[in-house]
């Protein structure tokens, strides 16, 4: 696995590749606008949240607060966007 994890010239990680394909469902949706700071960011930074749950879950934290957690983090909720 270790390979996977870190980032090294011509050899993406398990984070980008996840990301990528998130990225390319997410990037052209209505939600796409509501994402903070961008649309690219938040789905990282999502997916890498996730992904360092499954390395070392949490003991206090149950699946629902992490999700919580994340979508406080990326969500902005108001006006549509234009």
């Amino acid at each position: 696995m270790v390979p996977w994890v870190i980032r090294r010239e011509g050899h993406p990680t398990l984070i980008d590749i996840v990301t990528d394909r998130a990225l390319a469902f997410i990037e052209d949706s209505p939600i796409a606008g509501y994402l903070a700071p961008n649309p690219a960011a938040a789905v990282e930074f999502m997916v890498g949240a996730v992904c360092a749950e499954l390395l070392s879950p949490a003991r206090f934290l149950t699946h629902a607060d992490i999700a919580n957690r994340i979508t406080d983090a990326i969500y902005r909720p108001g006006p549509p966007p234009s």
